[in-house]
């Protein structure tokens, strides 16, 4: 089983967000920041993949541009330390897509809800989420039997 957290539009719709790990977010991290409308991260991660890809080819191109009859020791050293800045960020950047993006995906989506004017309606245990919607209503509708039943 899962925890959902239920959301309502004042519209009347009803969105139920599974808590954890996202395995679409981990593998598709910027498509599934675009398909949720969560530009400034989608953003964010298009620009960093660009800039390490850039980087990357520059340091490509540096170190295939050097004339081997005139590499010294400092060229050489200059290339070496380049090309372990871009390993290290993409690294990072790898880190960021595959790990910390799917962990965050449906808390950063819950914010985009809450901002977009969805009202969080509480959490249920459920294996999907249409047994999320059922499970809501059975306990919202146990909920209003027992005041009915006192008047």
């Amino acid at each position: 089983m899962h925890t959902f957290t239920l959301f309502r539009h004042p519209a009347g719709k009803t969105v139920a967000l599974k808590a954890g790990w996202s395995w679409f977010a981990f593998f598709f991290s910027v498509a599934w920041l675009l398909q949720k409308q969560l530009w400034s991260r989608a953003l964010s991660g298009i620009f960093a993949i660009s800039t390490v890809l850039f980087l990357w080819l520059s340091v490509t191109e540096l170190a295939g541009a050097l004339d081997p009859t005139k590499i010294t020791t400092l060229s050489t050293m200059l290339v070496v330390v380049l090309q372990g800045i871009v390993w290290l960020s993409t690294g990072i950047l790898t880190l960021w897509l595959l790990v910390y993006v799917p962990r965050k995906a449906h808390a950063w989506q819950s914010q985009h809800l809450v901002r977009s004017g969805y009202e969080k309606l509480g959490t249920v245990k459920a294996f999907n989420s249409e047994g999320a919607h059922a499970v809501w209503i059975m306990q919202r509708e146990a909920q209003q039997t027992p005041e009915n039943a006192a008047v």
